[in-house]
């Protein structure tokens, strides 16, 4: 894996990412406006709880993608999921990818 796939890879982690928010936001919205008055019933509450659960987890998520993305951007970092698969080795503290004689 070269540093340009591994560049697309992050960029398209953040893509996914920015649509799982968008989707969870909007879920989001539409539990609260289903909500007629400021005092939902049980049901409408663990609703309500249980879309801002999924609505944190996605901006957690796309967080953590962008993250990884600025990582490798600015440093060089790549991330350990990645760098298994791309045969990249850590030398003195940097990230090398193996070349093809090694």
């Amino acid at each position: 894996m070269e540093k340009a796939e591994i560049l697309h890879t992050l960029q398209e982690d953040v893509r996914t990412a920015k649509q799982r928010l968008d989707a969870a936001m909007e879920k989001f919205d539409a539990v609260i406006q289903e909500t007629p008055s400021a005092l939902p019933h049980p049901d409408g509450v663990h609703r309500i709880h249980n879309a801002g659960r999924a609505l944190n987890h996605a901006r957690e998520e796309h967080v953590q993608a962008h993250v990884r993305l600025n990582a490798f951007v600015a440093q060089g970092i790549i991330p350990d999921d990645l760098t298994k698969r791309a045969g990249w080795k850590e030398v003195s503290g940097k990230v090398k990818i193996k070349s093809s004689g090694e």
